[in-house]
């Protein structure tokens, strides 16, 4: 949906809006970084009609993104990029190329 240059609240509103411009009312499943869990963003969201689903603390194995961060690391990140459209080639061709499936359903149970 977006790039940011950070990942902090004001980029995680901004998220928050185009998610709900995109898909309308829906539950977004995320960590406990601080920037999920501000009382500001909790109260966008609501008024968005998104759900925030918090994973519990210390449980990278209920949250699937990160074995993708994990191949991101080591395909993507760990190389020298020319500046950041270099980058966001890089990630595109690297997603564009992955043939994998999560049934995020048994995450949920």
């Amino acid at each position: 949906l977006m790039y940011a240059d950070r990942a902090n609240l004001k980029n995680f509103l901004k998220f928050l809006k185009r998610l709900s411009k995109l898909i309308g009312r829906c539950m977004l499943v995320l960590d406990r970084a601080g920037w999920h869990r501000s009382q500001k963003a909790i109260q966008y969201a609501e008024s968005l009609g998104i759900i925030l689903y918090f994973l519990p603390p210390y449980s990278p194995e209920l949250n699937p993104i990160e074995q993708l961060w994990k191949w991101i690391k080591l395909n993507v990140t760990y190389r020298l990029h020319l500046d950041m459209d270099d980058l966001k080639c890089a990630i595109r061709r690297f997603v564009n190329g992955c043939n994998f499936y999560v049934d995020t359903v048994q995450f949920m149970d």
